[in-house]
């Protein structure tokens, strides 16, 4: 009797027994997914005596093969490990350093990102920026707005009446008119703005 130091051993040796009566040991190698060399050292160690493949029938070819590709993939499968499951967000804990060193990672990553979409904005428009790095479309508008980034296509144009009036009235409101009624101040401003758009 056998003795085995563990059950994967014990459960190896078992599928050589099974396998010997049929496939000779270069066939139970292919199966277990081992050498030929290490199987027939294996047989000699532990008195196993493969079969032959002599006098075998084209049929019996035909389902042995069959047999010997169904085992492979099944060898394949156990030797599998096991997908752990995820911890889920509340499962996994780290450390007060492994938390600084991950916001930390996080805030330099978002800065550089920042940094990237500052440079697309003076010549992409959002949905260029948008295809060009992925981000979801309206995400990137939020983003954008957050830290005061304008693409091409959101720059107002200048509108250079609306300065000109702008400034009579800042220019007006600069200075002291004792006396002087708001209707004639905005009578002023009418007679100084298309002095300002002829210059």
């Amino acid at each position: 009797m056998h003795h085995f130091e563990s059950d994967a051993l014990r459960s190896f040796h078992d599928q050589v027994l099974q396998l010997s009566t049929r496939f000779t040991a270069k066939e139970a190698a292919r199966a277990l997914l081992v050498s030929t060399r290490h199987m027939r050292s294996y047989g000699e160690k532990h008195k196993i005596e493969f079969a032959s493949a002599e006098g075998r029938t084209p049929n019996q070819l035909r389902r042995l093969r069959k047999e010997l590709t169904a085992l492979k993939e099944e060898t394949r499968v156990k030797q599998l490990q096991p997908i752990r499951p995820s911890p889920g967000p509340n499962g996994l804990v780290l450390s007060p350093e492994l938390q600084r060193i991950s916001r930390d990672a996080f805030v330099q990553s978002e800065n550089k990102f920042l940094e990237h979409l500052a440079v697309l904005a003076k010549t992409h428009t959002v949905y260029q920026a948008h295809r060009k790095t992925k981000v979801n479309l309206r995400a990137l508008r939020k983003l954008a707005h957050a830290h005061g980034i304008l693409f091409v296509d959101q720059v107002v144009p200048f509108d250079e009446e609306a300065a000109n009036t702008a400034l009579v009235a800042s220019g007006l409101m600069g200075f002291n008119y004792p006396g002087l009624p708001i209707e004639a101040r905005t009578c002023l401003a009418g007679f100084l703005m298309p002095m300002s758009q002829a210059n």
